[in-house]
């Protein structure tokens, strides 16, 4: 718990005392950039998940600190390629009497997504408002994991589960609908381990589907699944969320807040209801 505070200081004061961008995109635009994983603006998501009834016994929770900062680099001809970075601590408790609690850094997972300009759809050959987005690229497990390792037991975004012990690699894209504050679309991402003691074999995909008002509130709803094809496990948890974007001190923060439910559990991972809170400082272009 002491860490997840401190990386919190640490990752708000950076963010302070960053050089300032200039807010050339209204706060509604920037709210529903948000929703756009491939969007051309700086963001540093910081997400707290809390998650109950874990293992066996349905006794376990879970508190986790997931930091994903997404950064866009123009690559030219009309081409960006866009880093998206997790990074996770979390602290389980079994509620086994006697038995260790399970803390520390997750696996990292790097993303790399190359997205062309989007494509602008039209309605008698006009534009009718509405854009597709999509991008594709490899991503990247890094072992970094410091604690004891549980299969099947859920993501690797805000789950007990710390990540496998072997580097993985696999390919992962982007693909959505936005226009008149809607989005809708799904990430995907496959990963199998590279040499290494383990077989990991898992697919990672979040369908998801927003829509942002010209007040900056936003109401979404997505799922962050696993799918295990060695065990056969299937992981689904479903994530609600209302989310402000405000402007502090010349800079645009997000507030969101949020349930989560498990339509889909394994006898070890998380089950029923669980909460999020999220806060995302945004750099927009100038």
């Amino acid at each position: 718990m002491t860490l997840i505070r401190n990386l919190s200081k640490i990752c708000a004061l950076a963010l302070v005392y960053a050089p300032g961008s200039a807010l050339a995109q209204s706060a509604s635009d920037a709210a529903a950039a948000l929703a756009n994983p491939l969007a051309s603006m700086i963001s540093v998501p910081l997400t707290f998940d809390y998650t109950q009834n874990i293992g066996a016994s349905e006794s376990g929770s879970s508190l986790s600190l997931t930091i994903k900062p997404v950064i866009p680099v123009a690559l030219g001809g009309g081409w960006n390629m866009i880093s998206r970075t997790v990074i996770s601590f979390s602290r389980s408790d079994s509620g086994v009497p006697g038995e260790a609690k399970i803390g520390g850094i997750s696996n990292i997972n790097e993303s790399l997504f190359f997205s062309p300009t989007p494509t602008k759809l039209k309605k008698d050959g006009q534009p009718n408002g509405w854009e597709f987005i999509w991008g594709i690229g490899p991503i990247i497990g890094i072992p970094t994991n410091k604690s004891a390792y549980k299969k099947g037991t859920g993501s690797h975004n805000g789950s007990p589960v710390q990540g496998s012990k072997d580097w993985t690699l696999g390919p992962t894209g982007v693909f959505l609908l936005a226009g008149h504050g809607y989005s809708i679309g799904t990430l995907l991402a496959q990963s199998w381990s590279v040499g290494g003691t383990e077989d990991v074999n898992s697919l990672f995909f979040q369908p998801f589907f927003s829509y942002t008002n010209k007040e900056s509130w936003t109401f979404g709803i997505n799922t962050e699944s696993t799918y295990d094809f060695n065990t056969d496990t299937y992981i689904a948890p479903i994530n609600l969320t209302i989310q402000k974007l405000v402007k502090s001190n010349d800079r645009l923060i997000a507030y969101q807040g949020g349930l989560k439910y498990y339509a889909k559990d394994s006898p070890e991972s998380p089950k029923g209801w669980g909460a999020r809170f999220q806060v995302t400082f945004l750099f927009p272009k100038k």
